[in-house]
């Protein structure tokens, strides 16, 4: 029972962010999760987001501060413009089509 309620107040701690035996090896959220590495962006992706490497977690939420800033977004379907097509080679995408542009233009 013991060994029980020491490991629910492991998982209950806010420094417990997977499983037992990654925290056992001095793993942290930031180590295990490829959204928290810093890629290199290829030089179109670069120049449309002004920086030259970030996270892909900061490069989704730009390409989306940037649809949603100039009204691109009809629903489901996001219509490209000019800066948008010189990236992804589009002239619409969904949201899995901006995810898997995001993916093609880091490098990796």
């Amino acid at each position: 029972m013991n060994s029980a309620l020491s490991k629910m107040s492991r998982l209950a701690s806010p420094a417990y962010s997977g499983s037992v035996r990654n925290l056992a090896r001095g793993a942290t959220k930031s180590s295990t999760s490829a959204f928290y590495k810093t890629y290199d962006l290829k030089p179109e992706m670069a120049s449309f987001l002004g920086q030259s490497s970030m996270t892909s977690q900061a490069a989704l939420k730009a390409l989306y501060d940037y649809i949603n800033a100039n009204g691109l977004r009809s629903g489901r379907t996001i219509t490209c413009d000019s800066k948008l097509q010189a990236i992804s080679g589009k002239t619409e995408m969904t949201p899995p089509d901006v995810m898997k542009m995001m993916w093609q233009n880091l490098v990796r």
